[in-house]
């Protein structure tokens, strides 16, 4: 995808995604509307590129995130809660596959 200011953030196909990350970077601090519209087409292209009976649970994990992160307007404490929710599932993660 290339963003209405021609950055070429995002690449690839089914089999995989390749982010420019130090360009969505830029893209943040040079227009920060544009970047949430480009987060969201990278997140849309990688749902679409999910098997059609796993797109609709990670949609809802997805918004059950960005619901939770809502609550933080500042990006510190953003990030921190983020942080939290990895771990969090990660370690839901390993008690579901036994590893507790």
């Amino acid at each position: 995808f290339k963003s209405s200011r021609g950055y070429q953030i995002l690449n690839g196909d089914k089999m995989g995604l390749i982010i420019d990350y130090e360009l969505l970077a830029k893209l943040y601090k040079d227009d920060p509307e544009e970047f949430e519209r480009e987060r969201k087409r990278i997140l849309e292209s990688y749902f679409d590129s999910l098997p059609e009976e796993r797109q609709k649970k990670a949609r809802q994990i997805q918004w059950q995130i960005e619901g939770e992160l809502r609550k933080y307007k500042d990006p510190i404490a953003r990030m921190n809660r983020m942080v939290e929710l990895f771990w969090e599932q990660t370690f839901k993660f390993k008690d579901a596959i036994g590893g507790g």
